[in-house]
């Protein structure tokens, strides 16, 4: 196996317990992430809000109209967090 690319970090993300996260090393280093198509972007006001609050509970940078929420670190308990968020008035 060879690596398609590789990335230099000046440190790798930890988690709480002090070993490396490996979620958050998928999230910050995605093709989508780096150079995402203009098509891909979100469009509307309600797709921006939600690209909005993905970004805020994933701690990640671009999301595009293609991404993975559970690709992207996500998993059932951040899901349901996100379902209660438009309940609040954000969108």
């Amino acid at each position: 196996m060879v690596p398609q690319r590789i990335v230099f970090l000046d440190a790798l993300p930890l988690t709480a317990n002090g070993k490396i996260d490996y979620q958050a090393l998928k999230r910050r280093h995605t093709p989508e992430a780096e150079n995402p198509a203009e098509a891909d972007l979100p469009q509307g006001d309600i797709e921006k809000q939600v690209a909005a609050l993905w970004q805020q509970l994933l701690s990640t940078g671009n999301v595009t109209r293609e991404t993975d929420f559970f690709q992207q670190g996500g998993d059932s308990l951040l899901a349901t967090r996100l379902t209660g968020q438009p309940s609040s008035g954000r969108l």
